[in-house]
């Protein structure tokens, strides 16, 4: 698992990419672990689709966003996660 930008240094968008890895810094430490926003799609400045990944005790064990959520990785996320 990559919890880092996809995209080199010198690459259009990786300023965005970087910011969005930030993004989801801030939201596992606000969550106390326990929440993480991933797979942003869209364009420009919009957005989309964000898939949501909780840990399964947020849901008091019950999968609350679906089979999209892979809780693993919010498990694994401190792990693997590098700050910038």
């Amino acid at each position: 698992m990559d919890c880092g930008p996809s995209l080199s240094t010198d690459m259009d968008g990786y300023k965005i990419t970087e910011f969005l890895a930030f993004t989801q810094h801030v939201q596992y430490a606000k969550s106390g672990g326990l929440v993480i926003v991933s797979d942003y799609q869209g364009s420009g400045t919009l957005l989309t689709d964000p898939q949501i990944l909780t840990d399964l005790s947020v849901g008091n064990g019950l999968d609350i966003f679906s089979e999209g959520n892979v809780e693993s990785t919010v498990a694994a996320f401190e792990k693997h996660h590098v700050c910038m």
